[in-house]
């Protein structure tokens, strides 16, 4: 008995993780797609996003100040982001990963000053992602905009609340 109970403490939380996970000290965003799309049209769909080329069934590339317009009290999220990607085709889908993910923070009067900081400052701690309500509330956004972002779907930020977030609800510019 003492097994089972062990064994769904476990595995409970691992079960309500979003993409995201550690990776050589790095956050790492990755998800899977199970639609096939023309690659070069998703990624070129985005302002901002671009294909350093493919090889193979590997598409590389990266995004730089892809805004998202998500409603949401947290201003990081309202940020502009950089990021890499790679793309890979696999058998009736593609993988996304996404890295390196910064947030581009305005500061100053005019918010002409641009601070790049790391996802990893807000959201790591001890090489661990945070566990807190916040972070987690800020991953699953971040997870949901990523997600709308590379399957092509174009939505609004109007129905995004704390309490239910789903990919179709975020857009990207």
């Amino acid at each position: 008995m003492n097994k089972i109970l062990l064994l769904l403490l476990f595995t409970v939380p691992a079960l309500a993780q979003n993409g995201f996970r550690m990776e050589k000290g790095k956050m790492i965003w990755e998800h899977t797609f199970a639609t096939i799309q023309d690659i070069n049209t998703l990624v070129t769909n985005v302002k901002g996003m671009s294909t350093d080329g493919a090889e193979g069934n590997v598409f590389k590339g990266k995004g730089a100040e892809v805004k998202s317009t998500v409603e949401t009290e947290s201003i990081r999220l309202k940020s502009d982001a950089n990021f890499t990607f790679t793309i890979t085709v696999v058998p009736g889908g593609y993988v996304v990963k996404v890295s390196n993910y910064v947030f581009l923070e305005k500061y100053g009067p005019l918010q002409m000053r641009i601070v790049q900081n790391p996802i990893e400052k807000y959201y790591v701690e001890y090489s661990k992602i945070r566990q807190t309500p916040k972070s987690q509330n800020d991953l699953h956004v971040l997870d949901g905009f990523l997600t709308g972002v590379f399957s092509g779907q174009a939505a609004t930020a109007d129905a995004v609340s704390s309490a239910s977030i789903s990919p179709t609800t975020m857009t990207a510019k």
